[in-house]
């Protein structure tokens, strides 16, 4: 079996030999078939099918082939020589790193190198910057195959292609060009998987900030980053120059920097110490790289920024423009720091610096300004020109604020240090407690001398943490001491400063400084002179004036002899307290007017010294000097908005000479000096220290009808002085006027306790209860008032007023009894106004005017007699003026009153008065424009009115172009009242659409709020047929006032023109139920509507609705008891409801007139209905029992209804045959039966056959006349009767 295996093998490889593909494969096969895992028969099967374009088969053998024997290359060879062929890449790259690994494996350096270059040149044309990365590290010293390749001849100049494998060779003799390639090119793919995968993350939802996604990104990046590893080798290739490995390091700072960062919390520290062993490297050997600088100075802990001036040094001679060394070239020239200077060519450059550095407080204020965040740069970016995140740029920045006293800076940028410490402290895990420390004291002293006392309880939480790391911590002491000041604990303050003083001897003691008796020492530190000067402040407020005046005195030798500089303000002060001393301990007020003199000449601008000087000039001089003490209290307030004293005496004298303006500009930058104000308003738990600030400015936003912030300032006001019975006022006043009633009945109530009184109190009281509606307290109130104070006009005009809106509610709520009583008191009133003070007399006829208009309501007074007299009397007030004689004079019958009192008095009188009146006001105020226009549109409003109580043989025309003429004079003299615009438009509504449209909207622009305006325009869009925009109009309408009727009632008249009857009955019904029938017109349409539906649906209507339309329609008929269709209309409800007396009367009072409207115009429509009442008025009568009565109704109903009918008449058909059916009855009722038979044959003969309905109810009633007369024929014949129209169904309708 062997040797036909073997010649079959030696056949394949000859047919191999000479390409013969097919043979090959035949004969390979066939060894196959006797020794599965024959290896060669397996290569020569692979080779012999990739040669016959079997892949797959190819792909397969060798396959086997290497699993059979995996250490022999010659199937590896076939199968990479294969994949190659087929354009396989990936598993091509595999092949020959396996062939490398195996001829590395073998010790064949030649061949091994061959497989690499293949591979890398592989990975150039084909792969990714990860394969190709992955490729040339196998020619690194740390790969598997290095050693091998190691063993490789050096090129040969010569000829360099004649190995094959130069480019090996060249790495092989030098890898720091190829170790550079992998870092270049690890660099830009992690740079580009962070850029991708951020982008990626940013779309997510919850993803974070952008700043938190790339530190997520960065970490996962950099835990499987090779980049470190490289970047050491580099650093300790021995190729690798002296400028390559510092750039080499600098970005291995950068990325531990940014590993740092990126770690947690336990991996931090580890990650710390190697970048701060970096940065010390750097540093200790000159380095020049300003990130490794910064980083050196901005992490360390240092309680003083004066205690790394040697950094500080270094720092601005390497980078003179960066921004650190900007930062640290301002504070040199702030703080005056001198520099050494090494060789004498640098003099003139320093020169030119110092011109950059004449203000250093600015180039401070100026770079700490942006964005910068070192640790988030790339190797190739630079640091920023500006530092914000820079720790001791703001450290720096903060202790120049502290010496300027820019304390609302100073705590703006050490709060930010602050920040910028935290995020240090959590991004790198290195705490700073030495620098918290020293942030948190620039910040402490802020807050003590920012708006004392407003941040004091904040500071003092801050110095007591402080105090408790350092119990010595000068800064600190002072700060606490300055609090017990403010909180006038002068005792323990004047302790605190004595720690300080005995703190700053011990130091000069130990520096070997001497003080001497009395001497004053030129060393004397300004914190040590300050103190000397708080604690004896503090004796002198505290009681010992002795001591405290010792003590000042002292000090004020101490400053005065101290040669630091710009000390000017202290000299000032100590001045200025010693003078305060004398006048407060000892009321020596020559010498204390000495001292606030050798004030202003330490400091002109020092503000307490004028404010003390205007108070002596005004309460001390003789004489006093008010002009000169006013000068002195205006410097003051102008250097210093704080002299709350000042400013004070400044206001009082403002508002004494009327200057409120200037009162009010005082107020407010008194407030605005306390600094209490946050986006221009005052925070919630502020307590005031100039509460009369608040107070003036409360009263002159009340002035201006501004009440939110006139409530707010006398809040404000209220902290101070709970006690404060005049601010409870005016805030009691001020809640009244914005409509918050509530609250200001809870305030006036307070201020009324605080001081009883106070009748201002109770009259503000009294109208809060007006505007709720409590008119029986506040009338009772007023006439309290009134008795005390008879003549005040004032009082009398609001008793009137509370009066008239009394009865205008009683009137509203149904109560018209009650209503004449209220409003006869308001004209009684009016009138003792009206003889009253001049000033008020306009106010006085404008209440008499309205309270006659609205008692025109009533056809007759309860008391007649006293309305009698009383409207005669305003008859003889109006008496020898012009009245009648302008506006009036063309209407006679508004002119002739005497002629209609003669008749009695009525509501017609007291309208007619009332226009008499208003005409009277027309000329009382010509003058002035807003009377004036009020006069007008009253008369306007009257004359309308009036058109409706007039007879109707007076043509209504005149009153109504007079009255469009009166509210056209109204709009001219106050174009801005939205009321005299609307009422124009509803009297040009319908023969001026234009004007009206014009009118109405000119009412909206001036307030679009106001739902009677949108009603309005909604009716003169209906009534043109423009049902859309009416729509929207009483929409809107209906969304500013969902209780607004008369909106309801335009709702109900677009569905009833729709045809939705259904909806327009409940609309209607829901304006009268939301108008409690005040809305006359809705009330008659909802009767009329209701007994319309009943008689068409034959049914029975609800008792609720009923009974709404009863209520609804007895008020018409009381207001207006002229209108016979709607007395008629209420007779019929009333029957419905069982009332048939208050029906009669009601049918009755309108057939009176409709007898009076038809003598005067004979109208046959009149006629018409005049039968109708007369007929439903003998229903009435029958039901009440009075037969006599009602067979006269019923015949005066059948003569005026026509004999000869068309048959068509509908109407007449049924008044007929309801009278005769009423006349048949009656007789039967008075057991005249006869004549009631012979009554109901003739009307049912009568009756076509058209109208079964009709005729079968006469039928009925026959029916049961013929069973009553007992016959047994007469009974025989009313079965038939019943039997032959049993089938129909009987209903007859009532008409009206």
């Amino acid at each position: 079996m062997s040797s036909f295996l073997k010649s079959k093998l030696k056949q394949a490889r000859d047919a191999l030999g000479k390409k013969d593909w097919p043979a090959a494969k035949a004969a390979a096969e066939q060894v196959l078939e006797y020794e599965k895992e024959n290896y060669n028969a397996l290569v020569f099967l692979g080779l012999a099918c990739l040669e016959l374009g079997e892949v797959e088969g190819g792909e397969k053998a060798y396959k086997q082939a290497t699993t059979l024997q995996p250490a022999n290359p010659l199937a590896h060879q076939g199968l990479s020589k294969l994949y190659e062929r087929t354009s396989q890449y990936a598993q091509y790259a595999l092949s020959l790193h396996t062939l490398a690994s195996l001829f590395a494996a073998a010790g064949d350096a030649q061949r091994c190198a061959e497989s690499v270059q293949r591979l890398v040149e592989l990975a150039r044309e084909r792969g990714t910057r990860t394969e190709l990365v992955a490729a040339l590290q196998l020619l690194l010293p740390g790969s598997e195959l290095y050693a091998t390749l190691e063993l490789l001849p050096d090129p040969e100049p010569t000829a360099p292609l004649a190995s094959g494998v130069h480019a090996v060779q060249l790495a092989m003799v030098d890898s720091l060009p190829t170790l550079q390639e992998v870092i270049a090119l690890s660099e830009k793919e992690e740079d580009e998987a962070v850029k991708r995968e951020v982008d990626k993350r940013r779309m997510r939802l919850g993803a974070g900030t952008a700043e938190e996604i790339r530190r997520a990104v960065r970490k996962e990046v950099g835990e499987g980053s090779q980049l470190p590893r490289l970047y050491e080798e580099l650093l300790n290739h021995p190729s690798t120059s002296d400028e390559l490995r510092r750039e080499t390091e600098r970005k291995l700072l950068r990325l531990k920097l940014s590993s740092l960062t990126a770690a947690s919390a336990p991996q931090k520290p580890d990650l710390l110490q190697d970048v701060l062993r970096m940065v010390a490297g750097q540093v200790l050997l000159d380095i020049p790289d300003e990130l490794a600088w910064t980083v050196w100075a901005e992490w360390r802990d240092v309680e003083r920024v004066e205690d790394a001036v040697g950094v500080w040094k270094k720092i601005r001679g390497m980078w003179p423009g960066g921004a650190l060394g900007r930062a640290v070239r301002g504070w040199f020239a702030y703080m005056g720091v001198e520099l050494e200077e090494k060789e004498e060519g640098e003099k003139e450059e320093k020169e030119k610096e110092k011109e950059l550095e004449e203000d250093g407080y600015e180039i401070l204020l100026v770079w700490p300004c942006s964005v910068f965040d070192a640790r988030t740069l790339n190797a190739e970016q630079e640091v920023p020109d500006t530092c914000p995140e820079s720790i001791i740029a703001h450290r720096m920045l903060a202790e120049a604020q502290r010496l300027e006293e820019d304390w609302e800076g100073l705590v703006r940028t050490a709060e930010r240090g602050l920040d910028l410490v935290k995020k240090h402290e959590a991004e790198t895990g290195q705490a700073l407690p030495l620098t918290t420390k020293s942030l948190n004291t620039e910040l402490a002293t802020a807050l003590v001398h920012l708006h004392p006392p407003k941040h004091h309880p904040r500071a003092l939480r801050l110095l007591d943490q402080i105090l408790a790391q350092d119990p010595n911590s000068i800064p600190a002491l002072m700060g606490r001491g300055y609090v017990l000041q403010a909180q006038a604990k002068w005792g323990e303050a004047a302790i605190s400063f004595s720690k300080v003083i005995a703190l700053e001897q011990g130091k000069r003691e130990s520096a070997g400084e001497e003080e001497e008796g009395g001497d004053v020492t030129g060393g004397m530190p300004l914190v040590e002179l300050e103190a000397r000067e708080e604690r004896a402040w503090c004796w002198v407020r505290n009681g010992v004036g002795e001591k405290g005046e010792s003590g000042l005195r002292d000090s004020v030798g101490l400053w005065d002899a101290s040669p630091l500089p710009g000390i000017e303000r202290q000299q000032a002060r100590a001045w200025w307290r010693l003078g305060r001393c004398l006048w407060e301990s000892s009321a020596r007020y020559d010498d204390a007017y000495k001292a606030f003199i050798t004030s202003l000449k330490r400091l002109p601008s020092f503000a307490p010294a004028f404010t003390s000087l205007g108070v002596y000039y005004a309460d001390v001089a003789q004489p006093p000097d008010p002009q000169r003490a006013s000068k002195c209290f205006q410097k003051a307030f102008e250097l210093d908005a704080r002299e709350g004293e000042a400013a004070r005496r400044l206001a009082e004298g403002f508002a004494e000479e009327g200057e409120w303006d200037l009162t009010e500009v005082v107020a407010r930058r008194t407030i605005e000096g306390e600094g209490v104000l946050e986006k221009g308003e005052a925070p919630k738990r502020y307590l005031p220290q100039n509460a009369w600030a608040w107070k003036a400015l409360g009263a002159v936003e009340l002035q201006r009808r501004a009440f939110a912030p006139a409530i707010q300032a006398f809040q404000i006001a209220l902290r101070a002085d709970q006690a404060d019975a005049t601010s409870w006022l005016r805030l009691g006043e001020a809640y009244a006027r914005s409509g918050r009633q509530v609250a200001a009945i809870k305030a006036l109530q307070r201020a009324q306790e605080l001081d009883p009184d106070n009748w201002v109190c109770a009259f503000l009281m009294a109208e809060v209860e007006c505007e709720i509606g409590r008119f029986d307290a506040a009338i009772a109130v007023f006439e309290e008032i009134a008795e005390k104070r008879p003549e005040d006009a004032g009082v009398l005009n609001a008793l009137a007023g509370a009066y008239l809106a009394y009865g205008r509610a009683q009137v509203d709520t149904g109560f018209l009894g009650r209503s004449e009583g209220s409003f006869w008191s308001a004209l009684r009133t009016a009138r003792r106004l009206i003889g009253g003070d001049s000033n008020f007399r306009r106010l006085g006829w404008k209440t008499l005017c309205d309270a006659l208009y609205e008692l025109a309501v009533c056809t007759t007074f309860e008391q007649g007699e006293e309305a009698y007299e009383a409207l005669k009397d305003v008859g003889k007030l109006l008496q020898g003026s012009d009245v009648g004689k302008g506006v009036l004079g063309s209407l006679p019958g508004t002119v002739n009153v005497a002629k209609s009192l003669g008749k009695g008095a009525d509501g017609l009188v007291a309208l007619k008065l009332s226009l008499l009146g208003c005409e009277y006001r027309v000329a009382l105020t010509q003058y002035d424009n807003t009377g004036l226009s009020s006069a007008w549109f009253d008369l306007a409003i009257g004359l309308q009115r009036l058109v409706s109580l007039l007879p109707v043989t007076d043509e209504p025309e005149p009153y109504l172009k007079e009255s469009l003429r009166c509210v056209k004079e109204a709009v001219r003299a106050d174009p801005k009242d939205p009321s005299y615009w609307s009422a124009l438009g509803v009297m040009s509504l319908e023969k001026s659409p234009k004007l009206a449209q014009h009118a109405f909207l000119s009412a909206i622009q001036i307030d679009n709020k106001d739902p009677v305006i949108w009603t309005n325009l909604g009716f003169l869009y209906l009534f043109h047929e423009d049902v859309e925009l009416a729509n929207q109009a009483f929409l809107r309408a209906q969304t500013l006032d969902p209780d607004q009727p008369l909106a309801w009632a335009g709702q109900a008249m677009l569905a009833a023109r729709n045809g939705d009857e259904a909806d327009a009955s409940a609309l209607f019904e829901h304006a009268v139920i939301i108008s409690s029938g005040s809305m006359l017109e809705a009330s008659h349409v909802f009767g009329t509507r209701l007994l319309e539906a009943r008689d068409m649906q034959q049914s029975q209507v609800r008792t609720d609705r009923l009974f709404l339309a009863f209520s609804a329609l007895d008020r018409y008929c009381r207001e207006r008891p002229t209108s016979s269709t709607v007395l008629h209309l209420h007779g019929l409800i009333c029957e419905q409801l069982g009332q048939t007396d208050l029906a009669e009367r009601r049918v009755q009072e309108a057939i009176a007139l409709l007898e009076k409207e038809y003598e005067t115009s004979e109208d046959k429509a009149i006629e018409r209905r005049y039968a109708v009442a007369n007929g439903n008025l003998g229903r009435l009568q029958l039901a009440n029992g009075k037969y006599d009565e009602a067979l006269q109704s019923l015949s005066t109903a059948i003569n005026l209804l026509p004999q000869d009918v068309d048959d068509a008449d509908r109407e007449v058909t049924i008044l007929r045959a309801q009278a005769a059916l009423g006349t048949g009855l009656a007789h039967f009722l008075l057991n005249d039966l006869e004549t009631a038979l012979s009554a109901l044959e003739t009307a049912q003969q009568q009756v076509p056959e058209a109208y079964p309905e009709v005729k079968g109810h006469i039928t009925l009633t026959l029916a049961k006349v013929l069973w009553a007369l007992g016959s047994d024929e007469a009974r025989e014949t009313a079965k038939g009767l019943l039997l032959e129209w049993s089938v129909f169904p009987l209903s007859l309708n009532r008409c009206i």
